[in-house]
């Protein structure tokens, strides 16, 4: 039997076609609003960490032009690895942009992406709403299927 190096197994990345990313705008935050609260974990482009987003509003009407307020709303930022390859790079924007053209109500939405300061071309962040429940993973991992096993009380269940 011939032995097989475990990187030949491995298929490079292939892109989705079916989604017209490159026609998928992207908002642009400014990141200098973000307020880092802490680091929720690590994926696959980098860190992505829990922030404090304060979003000034314009004045609600003319006369109170002097007068603005805040919106303060908390956050899910993937911050893209500095030190990344191009492919990475493009990568992910090209993830940025898919899941900025979804819109489901069962979806985090993207609010919007950060570029870099030293290289307003290059994106470094991208804005995610925040949920308290955790991604997809962790909240089944929370929860167990309703069944006749899981009739224990202080369970809780999926319904």
């Amino acid at each position: 039997m011939e032995k097989t190096n475990a990187h030949e197994k491995l298929h490079p990345f292939k892109r989705s076609t079916s989604i017209d990313t490159v026609n998928v705008k992207l908002s642009e935050l400014d990141m200098s609003h973000l307020e880092i609260v802490e680091q929720l974990g690590e994926g696959q482009f980098g860190e992505i960490h829990l922030c404090r987003y304060r979003n000034p509003l314009p004045p609600a009407h003319d006369r109170d032009r002097e007068k603005t307020s805040t919106e303060e709303s908390m956050v899910a930022v993937k911050f893209l690895r500095p030190d990344c390859d191009e492919m990475t790079r493009s990568d992910f924007e090209h993830e940025a942009r898919i899941l900025t053209s979804l819109s489901d109500v069962n979806l985090v939405r993207v609010m919007g992406v950060g570029y870099r300061s030293d290289a307003p071309e290059e994106l470094e962040a991208m804005v995610c709403e925040y949920t308290s429940l955790g991604d997809l993973c962790q909240f089944l991992d929370a929860h167990v299927a309703e069944t006749t096993l899981s009739k224990s009380p202080n369970v809780p269940t999926l319904r």
